[in-house]
């Protein structure tokens, strides 16, 4: 059963002292147009409404009964409540009353919106998707499926593609890729091409690219493949075949250890070339170690690896690992500061954490929290800012919110911060650069795509 939320964003008021933010002028009615709570549009609606959002899933899921004695199992995504319970007894119906009352007790009665609460099925469409309990599958609906038809025929027809139909391209195939999963392999080549993309950039439709499409639009006329179990779903199975993958100079070899057997490919004349090439500094992409070798010399050093053991969401968790390449800028850049801490830890042990480096005195010291602290205070004092309004935090808001004002999409900003949830868009801030115009854009009716809610699903 799923649940929604009447006008969601306009249950969230906007704060007396910024709603001059959200005014706006209609020359021809000479009317000054004041919002006063959280509009569709804004970036920033989501974040602020996701408090109000998160509250009633916490009131819905502490509810219980002697079916669900741990609490009600549900999940919200924004305004949606999608509710899973056995169908025993009045269960069902006590699940219904638990999220109507969650609901009035944050926003109040007029909140709930009658009309998109769903009835209790075992099958149900819940976020574009249709859930079916009875054959355990998860699949596309076949509308969707016939979207994406159109979206890959217009796409292999064009000659180039902007960005914004490249990223409408890449948010339906990666749709499609959830459930029909013999289309993830043809997803790689034209995911790569998205990561190089600029703002203004068009992508050319290369012979590649077309054979990819073509393709994917023979799986999507496929109805066979469309569908796939809920435990796949949920987590990925165990692999059927563990094989080992290394290369040279003049090919590549696989090895299947389980059946003892080999497979080879060598590489061609032209490949070849290529790859001498690059190790003499051609930059065309054919390395063959693509993970890198340890540097310490700033002339080879293309990239960075940074391991993170444990941080305040994952303190017990597995380690993760972030991978940055150069930026182009001559100081503000991840490898030249990686370069600079290395040369600082001088002979420390490679096991020692990298915070750890060797003084002036010789002696081995550590870089603490108030000293990153204390440094962007006195960053703040010099260009005039509050330093009271910065602490070490302002970093990590701050890398969210230059990340969406380059144009980031939301999926990069929430991978790299390592956030769980979405709650890093509570974490952008709206500097005067991103406001300026937001008054006349309103009048406007401006209707541009926002990083922030293109949430796409990935492969």
């Amino acid at each position: 059963m799923a649940g929604d939320v009447a006008s969601a964003f306009r249950n969230i008021g906007i704060h007396s002292n910024s709603v001059y933010l959200f005014a706006g002028h209609i020359e021809e009615d000479d009317v000054i147009v004041i919002e006063l709570v959280a509009p569709f549009g804004w970036t920033g609606s989501p974040g602020f409404y996701e408090i109000a959002g998160g509250a009633i899933a916490h009131v819905h899921g502490a509810h219980a009964n002697d079916v669900s004695p741990t609490g009600f199992f549900n999940y919200h995504w924004v305004d949606d409540h999608i509710n899973v319970a056995a169908d025993i007894g009045a269960n069902c119906d006590d699940m219904d009353r638990s999220l109507r009352f969650a609901i009035v007790a944050v926003l109040g009665a007029d909140a709930i919106n009658t009309k998109k609460f769903t009835n209790w099925s075992t099958r149900q469409r819940v976020l574009g998707l249709v859930f079916d309990s009875v054959e355990e599958q998860v699949s596309m609906p076949a509308e969707k499926i016939k979207k994406a038809w159109h979206i890959v025929a217009a796409a292999y027809s064009a000659s180039t593609l902007p960005r914004k139909a490249y990223r409408s391209l890449m948010g339906s195939l990666r749709h499609v890729a959830t459930c029909i999963r013999a289309a993830r392999p043809f997803l790689q080549r034209l995911r790569q091409r998205e990561s190089r993309l600029h703002r203004f950039q068009s992508v050319r439709n290369t012979y590649d690219m077309r054979n990819d499409l073509l393709w994917w639009w023979l799986v999507l006329h496929t109805p066979q493949l469309n569908g796939v179990s809920l435990d796949y779903f949920n987590t990925l199975p165990p692999p059927d075949v563990v094989v080992e993958t290394d290369a040279s100079d003049y090919g590549l070899c696989t090895l299947d250890i389980a059946s003892r057997q080999a497979l080879t490919y060598q590489f061609s004349t032209f490949e070849r070339s290529q790859i001498a090439e690059f190790k003499e500094g051609v930059p065309n992409g054919f390395d063959i170690n693509f993970q890198g070798q340890p540097t310490m010399c700033p002339s080879t050093a293309h990239s960075v690896c940074i391991r993170l053991v444990g941080s305040k969401t994952n303190q017990g968790g597995a380690p993760t690992s972030r991978m940055l390449s150069r930026s182009g800028h001559p100081f503000l850049c991840p490898v030249f500061g990686a370069l600079i801490l290395l040369q600082a830890r001088q002979n420390l042990p490679v096991n020692v954490p990298a915070a750890v480096y060797t003084n002036r005195c010789g002696r081995p010291a550590c870089i603490a929290t108030a000293d990153v602290a204390e440094a962007i205070m006195r960053a703040a004092t010099k260009i005039g800012s509050d330093p009271r309004q910065f602490s070490s935090h302002s970093l990590r808001a701050g890398g969210a919110t230059h990340m969406y004002l380059s144009g980031t999409d939301a999926l990069t900003i929430q991978f790299h911060g390592r956030w769980v949830s979405d709650a890093f868009k509570t974490y952008t801030r709206l500097c005067k650069e991103s406001v300026a115009t937001l008054s006349e854009r309103m009048v406007a009716g401006y209707r541009g795509d926002s990083t922030l809610h293109q949430w796409e699903l990935i492969a």
